[in-house]
């Protein structure tokens, strides 16, 4: 009986190091192909951090990993200053001379007529996609109060902060007053649905169709957060309702990061905003990975360690 148990021990020992291993590995690889794209379509210049690694206040305290990159290479400003409570907001005035550029004469800026075809591109089963009056009154711009397949995440950045939050973009509308004009109709997901920043026309705003994944460890389990939802997923405070981060591999113990830029390795890189490193002097971001021993009927299984190094493309490309 004692051969019997002790084999059985083994062969659980060896199935759980299988397991380890597995787990390490596609975490590695789930983290790398975002690294990979990290930065795709962001122009030199830009003030957005693009890669943010928030170290833990040990090595035995877990980093957080945060990437970006926009979805289209358009982009658009804003001809009105944004307050608090502003569901649409103007992006273009043809009587002003604001942003505006209708190539095409369909009464949208050509930026915007970007951002609307993508925004349709991803509801295949519609033929149409206008949600009411393209030529609205303003008692006529709509507040949208949800989403369907036909709204996407939007991204309002200050160059001046270089700060920014995500928002629902749901529609566009152009009205024919004394000139065109053009708004983003927008729900934003401030308490309240306000905007939690402050965005002065005098900074010179941008509105992008961005992309941001953020990879933390929470309780073990490696999580994945798209665009900021939940907010502060990165350190496990989030509300058990609503909205919940990609929990993606577990029976992990650790999740280190660093980046190496032409000055060497860093622990921590554009952590504090206000001093961005250029994303151009990124030569590689390694991810560091630990694995809980496991205690199946007592087995002595080993932590595993697995450190890779990724390359992000588009940190030597030519925007």
């Amino acid at each position: 009986m004692g051969l019997v148990v002790e084999q059985r021990r083994l062969f659980l020992g060896d199935q759980s190091q299988i397991d380890n291993n597995q787990n390490l590995r596609a975490a590695a690889d789930l983290i790398g192909a975002d690294i990979q794209q990290a930065g795709e379509r962001i122009e030199l210049g830009a003030t957005l951090p693009i890669v943010q690694v928030r170290a833990g206040s040990s090595s035995t305290d877990p980093d957080t990993l945060v990437l970006q990159r926009k979805l289209i290479s358009d982009e658009l400003s804003l001809c009105d200053n944004v307050t608090a409570t502003d569901k649409q907001l103007k992006v273009a005035d043809s009587a002003t001379g604001c942003h505006f550029s209708d190539g095409n004469t369909d009464k949208l800026t050509d930026s915007l007529g970007q951002f609307k075809a993508y925004r349709c591109s991803l509801d295949s089963g519609k033929t149409s996609c206008n949600r009411g009056q393209d030529d609205a009154t303003s008692a006529e711009i709509l507040i949208e109060s949800s989403c369907d397949n036909e709204c996407v995440f939007g991204y309002i950045h200050n160059p001046d902060t270089k700060e920014g939050e995500f928002f629902l973009y749901t529609d566009e509308v152009y009205q024919e007053s004394s000139g065109t004009q053009n708004y983003l109709k927008v729900i934003p997901l401030g308490p309240g649905n306000q905007w939690q920043r402050s965005y002065p026309l005098s900074a010179n705003p941008q509105i992008y169709i961005l992309e941001e994944q953020q990879y933390s460890l929470c309780n073990g389990v490696l999580e994945k957060t798209s665009n900021r939802q939940p907010e502060n997923s990165f350190n496990c405070s989030y509300s058990s309702s609503g909205s919940q981060p990609a929990r993606l591999v577990n029976n992990l113990k650790n999740l280190q990061f660093r980046v190496q830029t032409t000055s060497g390795w860093q622990s921590s890189f554009n952590e504090n905003l206000t001093t961005l490193t250029d994303f151009t002097t990124i030569k590689s971001i390694e991810v560091s990975l630990e694995t809980q021993p496991s205690d199946r009927i007592n087995t002595a299984s080993k932590t595993l360690l697995l450190s890779t190094e990724f390359f992000p493309r588009n940190a030597q490309s030519e925007f």
